[in-house]
C-alpha cells in the first residue's frame, strides 16, 4: 500500500463554497430539500451541517478529511530538516534507555534534604580542613552468579537469539568498597552468603581484599565493624590525620562498636538524607555501573573459556579481579565526585530540573504561631532532652554551628561521658 492513498472518486468531496451559497438560500427561506437539490447535495448531509450551523458560527463543513494534526505541512518539513542536518553533522539522535527510580527515591531527593546535606559537609569541611586523598565515599552492590548476556551478532531476520548463562536463577554476593576523590580506591570486602568464612573464599580476588559470611549475604552490623577495621588499614586514618567517610543510612552503620571504632581512629562518618544515593553517590553515579558491565562481559568470557562449569559464589572474587581494574579508574572516581558536587565542592551542581520529579510531593513549610503544634507528654518534665539521632558532636567546638539533625555524622574527641549534643 501506497504511503500516501490518491483517491479515486470525488465522492464526499465538496468545495467550501458551495455550503455557503447553500447557508445563505437556507437563511432566505428555502427548504432543506429544495436547496440541496439545488447544489448537488445529499440531503442528510445538509441537513446535519445546518444543525451545526446553527448552534456554531464556525461548524466544521462536512466530508471526509485528515485526522487532527499538531503541526501543519510547514512545520513537519522544518522538524525533518532539521533531524537531517542534525544527523549530517554527527549530531545523531538515539533512543535512551530510562533508569528505573521508585517513588521513594523520586520524591525524597529534594532541596530541602540536599541543602541540608551540602550544610553538613560544608561545616565539616571548614571544620576539618578536608583535603580530596581524605574524602572518601563507601558504598556496598551485588554480584550475581548469573550475568546479564552481552549484545551479540546474529543472522539478519532471525526472531529470537540465545546466549549461554551460568543459571536460571543466580546466588547473590554483596561487595563494599571505597575510593577517595583524588581517584584512588581500596580493596573491596566481599560478603559471602555463608555461616561460617574461610580464607580460601577470595584467595584470587583483587589484592588485598577481605571477606565475611553471613546466612544473608548482605551487609551487617559485624561485617561493617570489620569494614572500617579494613579501611583504617588501607586510609592510614587517625585521630592527628582524620579522614572523611561518606555512606548511605543503613541501619547496618549505626552499630555502637563501629561508632566508638570512629570515634577512637579519626574516621568522621556522614551519611546521605535517606533514597538519595542514586543521585549523591560518587560509587553510583560513576563507577559501580561500568563495574557491573564489565563484571558481565568477564563471566561471559569465563563461560566460553570453560565449557560445561557454571559460575560460583567462589569464582566472583576473580572474575572481579579481573573486571575492577577497568570500571574503577581514577577518571571514573574523580568524575563521580565531581557530578555530585562534593569535590570539588559544588553547592549548586544540582538544578531545578533535578528536583521536578519531587514537585508532586511538595508542601510549604509550615508556620509556627502561639503554641507549638507538637504535642508534649505531660508526664515527662521538660528540662528531660529528647533522644537525638544517631549524632556525635566534638565538644571543643562551639555549639554555635550546630550539625543538621537529618544527617548522622560521627566526629572526633567524644568522650564515654560527655553528653550527647542536640
Amino acid at each position: 500500500m501506497p504511503r500516501i492513498r490518491v483517491r479515486k472518486t470525488r465522492r464526499g468531496v465538496f468545495e467550501p463554497y458551495i455550503f455557503q451559497r447553500a447557508s445563505g438560500d437556507l437563511l432566505g427561506g428555502q427548504s432543506i430539500r429544495s436547496v440541496a437539490r439545488a447544489h448537488g447535495i445529499h440531503y442528510s448531509t445538509l441537513f446535519r451541517y445546518w444543525q451545526r450551523k446553527k448552534t456554531s458560527e464556525n461548524a466544521r463543513l462536512p466530508g471526509y478529511r485528515a485526522h487532527n494534526r499538531v503541526f501543519s505541512d510547514q512545520q513537519e518539513a522544518s522538524l525533518c530538516q532539521y533531524l537531517l542536518k542534525a544527523a549530517d553533522i554527527y549530531f545523531g539522535l538515539s533512543p535512551k534507555e530510562p533508569q528505573a527510580t521508585s517513588l521513594s527515591r523520586a520524591t525524597s531527593f529534594n532541596p530541602t534534604n540536599v541543602a541540608r546535606f551540602f550544610g553538613n559537609l560544608t561545616c565539616l569541611m571548614v571544620r576539618y580542613g578536608f583535603q580530596p586523598e581524605a574524602i572518601w565515599n563507601m558504598d556496598e552492590t551485588s554480584t550475581v552468579t548469573v550475568q546479564t548476556p552481552s549484545r551479540i551478532i546474529a543472522a539478519k531476520g532471525k526472531k529470537q537469539v540465545g546466549a549461554m548463562t551460568s543459571a536460571e536463577r543466580g546466588t547473590l554476593v554483596n561487595l563494599a568498597m571505597a575510593v577517595n576523590a583524588l581517584g584512588n580506591h581500596i580493596p573491596p570486602h566481599f560478603i559471602f552468603p555463608r555461616k561460617k568464612y574461610f580464607n580460601n573464599f577470595v584467595h584470587d580476588g583483587p589484592r588485598g581484599c577481605i571477606g565475611t559470611a553471613n546466612g544473608s549475604g548482605w551487609m551487617q552490623e559485624g561485617d561493617f565493624v570489620k569494614f572500617l577495621h579494613h579501611f583504617k588499614k588501607h586510609s592510614n586514618a587517625f585521630k592527628e590525620s582524620p579522614q572523611l567517610l561518606l555512606l548511605d543510612s543503613h541501619s547496618s552503620h549505626l552499630s555502637l562498636q563501629g561508632i566508638e571504632f570512629c570515634r577512637e581512629n579519626g574516621i568522621v562518618l556522614l551519611s546521605f538524607p535517606p533514597h538519595c544515593s542514586h543521585k549523591l553517590q560518587p560509587l553510583d553515579r560513576s563507577v559501580y555501573g561500568p563495574l557491573k558491565r564489565y563484571i558481565n562481559s568477564t563471566m561471559d568470557f569465563w563461560l566460553k573459556m570453560h565449557p560445561g562449569r557454571t559460575i560460583t559464589i567462589y569464582n566472583l572474587p576473580s572474575i572481579v579481579a579481573t573486571a575492577l581494574p577497568a570500571a574503577a579508574t581514577p577518571a571514573n572516581i574523580m568524575s563521580g565526585f565531581r557530578c555530585t558536587g562534593i569535590w570539588p565542592l559544588d553547592l549548586h551542581i544540582f538544578k531545578d530540573a533535578d528536583f521536578s520529579p519531587a514537585f508532586v510531593t511538595d508542601r510549604p513549610a509550615p508556620t509556627i504561631t502561639g503554641e507549638p503544634a507538637t504535642p508534649v507528654d505531660p508526664g515527662v518534665s521538660p528540662a528531660a532532652p529528647m533522644e537525638p539521632r544517631v549524632r556525635a558532636v566534638d565538644p571543643g567546638v562551639s555549639p554555635a554551628a550546630p550539625l543538621e539533625p537529618g544527617v548522622r555524622a560521627v566526629e572526633l574527641g567524644l568522650s564515654p561521658a560527655a553528653p550527647m549534643a542536640h
